[in-house]
């Protein structure tokens, strides 16, 4: 009769721990598995075939056929058609990044397991031919030749400015969060000071020098502008202050230019530049655009 009480307790403490589970064990861990990139761990791909097309922002039946993608991984470089790369691969590559007529695009992927991997971007097309119209701000009337704003000496003057980008067309990188910027070349015997609305930016001489127009010209003043895209419009003010030399004597006429932002690389080190210069100063503007300010 013992023996069978205690074969009792016994099923009754099994029992009790299938239901309960073991008081004695380690609380239930739990383990995730990372596939490194370039692996073929639970792929039966070995290799992917990465075949990218580039198309036009708003248009994309046209093919950005010119333009190579540079893969920034593993220094693979420049390259255009197929690319042969591992299974599970993080790439970053620039599409357009050889472009001169469309804005470059960073694109960050993992080929997965998908063989072909086929993947189509949509690139910006620069607007070559913005249109920009400036007001004098005495008289509200377009500024012209023939109707320049009047200038005293120490005095403030004032110009409206409007960009307008073409249709399906792009002023600055839509892509990106870079910013536009604005230069004023003016000859400083006659102007001390230039301002524009939308805060102040910095441009090197260097990448500016190539752009200057008017050999009176001594000094330049950069600010930002906006971006524009598909028949966007904005307006914004340029104000000048003049010194107290007379300029309505002289030839000494204001140009204002654009500069549209783009992405590229450091060719040091690949890192990526989003603005209006690289790292050496040079331009990535893809956009060359003057209107002359006319003063009397």
């Amino acid at each position: 009769m013992k023996s069978n009480i205690w074969l009792f307790v016994a099923i009754g403490v099994i029992a009790y721990l299938v239901i309960a589970g073991n008081p004695f064990a380690d609380g239930e861990k739990t383990t995730t598995t990372t596939t490194p990139t370039g692996s073929t761990m639970g792929c039966a791909v070995e290799d992917i075939s990465f075949s990218p097309s580039m198309v036009r922002k708003n248009l994309v039946g046209t093919s950005v056929a010119s333009a190579n993608y540079f893969v920034t991984t593993d220094n693979q470089g420049s390259k255009s058609g197929s690319l042969t790369v591992p299974t599970n691969y993080d790439m970053q590559v620039i599409f357009g990044e050889n472009s001169t007529t469309y804005y470059s695009k960073v694109v960050e992927l993992n080929t997965d397991c998908q063989d072909p991997y086929p993947l189509s971007v949509e690139l910006g097309y620069a607007d070559s031919t913005p249109t920009v119209t400036t007001e004098n701000g005495d008289d509200g009337q377009p500024n012209t030749v023939s109707n320049p704003h009047v200038a005293e000496a120490d005095d403030v003057i004032e110009f409206e400015v409007c960009i307008r980008a073409s249709s399906d067309q792009y002023i600055g990188n839509p892509d990106s969060d870079c910013q536009n910027i604005g230069v004023v070349e003016y000859d400083a015997t006659y102007f001390r000071k230039v301002e524009g609305s939308l805060g102040g930016a910095v441009i090197s001489s260097n990448a500016f020098s190539a752009q200057r127009v008017n050999a009176t010209n001594d000094a330049e003043q950069a600010f930002i502008i906006p971006k524009l895209g598909d028949g966007e419009k904005e307006c914004f003010t340029i104000q000048m202050e003049t010194t107290s030399s007379d300029v309505a004597a002289t030839n000494a006429q204001p140009v204002f230019h654009i500069f549209d932002c783009d992405i590229d690389k450091n060719e040091d080190t690949l890192e990526i530049i989003e603005g209006v210069e690289d790292e050496d100063n040079n331009r990535l503007s893809l956009i060359t655009s003057q209107t002359t300010l006319y003063v009397s």
